[in-house]
């Protein structure tokens, strides 16, 4: 079949799609009656079988579409009128009398359960076939359309799954398909456009896993509820609004039962995100008005109970919550695909783990296996063993006395979970490659003592989207330790290499530093508001992120002698001791910001006093004519311990007219007082 020569302008297939697509008639004409055909969130599974079923029509044949959601029921009609003029009749209870006349007949799976199947069909489409396929309808479809042998049948079997996984490991699909064609795989897609970039993050020790049990390829009922609580819910919403406070991101929430996305959905709500539940029993109506509500951004977080895994698609979605345990990776990665579909405007799509699936099942976009036939199970004729520490014997593990020397072996006591999970974003392959070319973009320019206003720019041209911020977290100075000096340090690099203070410098330096010491500034906020109100956290947090001049920070003037400063320093190290005996990471912090303040207060003392002076005349002059390039360019050419000498002995007059200069407004012979002297960088 030319598939070229039936496409309208208006719908144009991806190259991936005619590829998959003319694989599927290579099998077909091979003699091959049945094929399975994997195609992801955002692979086009509509497009897909959109095209074969008019490829089939245009040869005269018969198609029949059994999909076993409702919404796919319209999009299929819709997309076949409107593109290829094909007219399709519906089956299904709620539309009344199928007509079976027409060529192209789209069921509901369950509704041809007691229902005379249309007559004479060529070709056969199964939707989320992983599951589908299992259903004893379909048996019943392929014995009756194959007369019982499918290989010598006139009827053909084609398969769609994004997920071609089955829960259980003896299961598969070699006895209903023959063959397997694959589109692209989700990190694939990712990389030429079509899914949106994914970031894991997964929290530690929420749940306890020992408490799990497994029954038909998943955990049990009754595991899921001893540890999916209203103690997890707790956590997750705390968690989240740590990281996303005013409910930026529109998130989907996926629950193990009922009570857990009642309770879940209530605790959002409290906390200040419009949020709603969708469970199994929600009518439909109830349902359009919550997708319609989630889709205009009034509802912030969707909960559900395996509803929205297959047949829901809201693109503008931008996080997912997997706030229950999964074994089944088709179960899994279906949840996780509500989020990755492409929307004007979003960036990327959080996937946020509470229940550490991602490190059982790997990451949601990873390529994975797909077999039609089960992989036989790992078997081992002997069971596991251990050593006596007594006699040294190997002997069965299960054993608690040693049948040799009679050694008893103690039980082990149970680890306690921990209380406090701790959240960690999961880096694909791909993403930890991003990341270390982002940190020696940072570090180069940090040891070049280089400008560094361009590396999102430059991160953005090498790789295609936006650096997203947390990534610049720590990406420097790392540890916590002594970040309040570090803090100082980044500072002293910043005022270095920008030697103009306009408000855009200004903005773009202390953004510099919140994105350094993000989580240092989190972890600051969080203890200061323990002790203070609103207002006095956040006076502490502008002044530890505020730049202190050397002499400030050992309490002295710039021009007291260095036998001062030594003594000034010493003073102010012993205090510590005395004060800080048994605080040794606060200690270490404070020693080594003194021992910066001592660095530069040295170098004051080294600097030539003659070039000093020659500065100062050649910045005076300038600006006495008013030629204030002449005079940054002047200022630019000294150190930044120089540069705050010179601006100190300006007058206040020149100070304010060349800080007007400096931050870019227009300049004016009428010079206003100064409140205060401010440093030339």
């Amino acid at each position: 079949m030319n598939t070229a020569q039936l496409l309208p302008k208006t719908f144009e297939l991806r190259d991936y799609q005619k590829i998959a697509i003319a694989q599927v008639y290579h099998f077909f004409n091979l003699g091959i009656r049945s094929v399975l055909a994997y195609a992801p969130t955002g692979a086009g599974k509509t497009a897909l079988s959109s095209q074969i079923i008019a490829d089939y029509v245009s040869q005269g044949k018969r198609v029949l579409f059994l999909i076993h959601r409702t919404k796919l029921v319209t999009q299929t009609q819709q997309t076949l009128l409107k593109h290829f003029g094909v007219t399709a009749s519906v089956v299904w209870a709620d539309r009344g009398k199928p007509d079976y006349s027409q060529r192209v007949q789209i069921a509901m799976l369950q509704s041809l359960q007691n229902r005379k199947l249309p007559p004479d069909i060529d070709l056969v489409i199964l939707d989320e076939a992983h599951t589908a396929s299992y259903y004893k309808v379909y048996e019943r479809i392929v014995t009756e359309y194959s007369n019982g042998i499918m290989a010598i049948g006139k009827a053909q079997f084609l398969g769609l799954t994004a997920t071609p996984w089955r829960a259980k490991a003896t299961e598969g699909y070699c006895h209903l398909f023959q063959a397997l064609v694959r589109c692209p795989y989700p990190q694939q897609l990712i990389e030429i456009g079509y899914l949106s970039r994914a970031r894991q993050f997964v929290y530690k020790g929420l749940i306890d896993e020992s408490k799990l049990r497994v029954a038909d390829g998943e955990f049990t009922k009754e595991s899921l509820d001893a540890v999916c609580t209203s103690e997890l819910n707790s956590e997750i919403v705390r968690r989240y609004i740590q990281r996303d406070p005013n409910f930026a991101r529109k998130a989907i929430a996926f629950c193990a039962n009922v009570r857990q996305a009642l309770d879940l959905t209530a605790r959002f709500l409290y906390a200040g995100g419009r949020s709603e539940c969708i469970t199994g029993e929600t009518p439909q109506s109830e349902r359009d008005r919550i997708f319609g509500d989630f889709a205009s951004g009034l509802i912030r977080v969707l909960v559900s109970v395996a509803v929205l895994t297959e047949g829901f698609d809201e693109p503008s979605a931008d996080c997912v919550l997997l706030c229950r345990p999964v074994r089944s990776r088709a179960l899994f990665i279906q949840s996780c695909g509500r989020g990755l579909r492409i929307s004007p405007g979003k960036e990327d799509c959080w996937v946020i783990d509470f229940c550490e699936n991602i490190k059982r099942l790997g990451f949601p976009t990873g390529q994975y296996d797909i077999n039609l036939c089960p992989k036989p199970p790992e078997t081992s004729d002997d069971p596991p063993t251990k050593q006596c520490p007594s006699c040294e014997s190997e002997i069965y593990a299960f054993l608690m006395v040693c049948p040799h020397c009679g050694h008893v072996f103690r039980p082990k006591n149970k680890e306690k979970v921990p209380r406090e999970g701790k959240l960690e974003e999961y880096l694909t392959p791909e993403q930890r490659k991003h990341i270390a070319f982002l940190k020696s973009i940072v570090v180069d320019l940090y040891n070049k003592e280089a400008p560094n206003s361009h590396m999102d720019f430059t991160f953005e041209k090498k790789w295609g989207y936006k650096v997203p911020e947390d990534w610049y977290d720590g990406v420097l100075f790392g540890e916590l330790t002594c970040w309040e000096a570090d803090v100082q340090i980044y500072w002293r690099y910043l005022l270095g290499v920008f030697s103009n203070s306009s408000p855009q410098t200004r903005e773009w330096q202390m953004k510099c530093i919140r994105r350094e010491f993000k989580s240092a500034i989190t972890w600051a906020e969080q203890n200061f508001r323990s002790t203070y109100d609103e207002t006095v956290v956040q006076a502490k947090i502008a002044e530890l992120l505020s730049y202190q001049p050397w002499w400030k920070i050992l309490s002295c003037s710039q021009d007291a002698p260095l036998t001062e400063i030594y003594q000034l320093y010493q003073d102010k190290i012993n205090q510590c001791n005395r004060e800080l005996a048994r605080k040794a990471k606060i200690l270490e912090a404070r020693t080594k910001i003194f021992n910066l303040a001592l660095e530069q207060a040295c170098q004051r003392h080294e600097l030539s006093p003659k070039v000093i002076s020659i500065t100062f005349q050649a910045v005076r002059k300038a600006l006495a004519r008013q030629d204030f390039a002449s005079a940054a360019l002047a200022v630019d050419s000294v150190t930044l311990v120089a540069k705050e000498i010179i601006w100190n002995k300006l007058e206040v007059g020149e100070r304010v007219l060349f800080r007007r200069y400096l931050s870019g407004l227009s300049t004016s012979t009428t010079i206003p007082v100064a409140p205060s002297a401010q440093s030339l960088t």
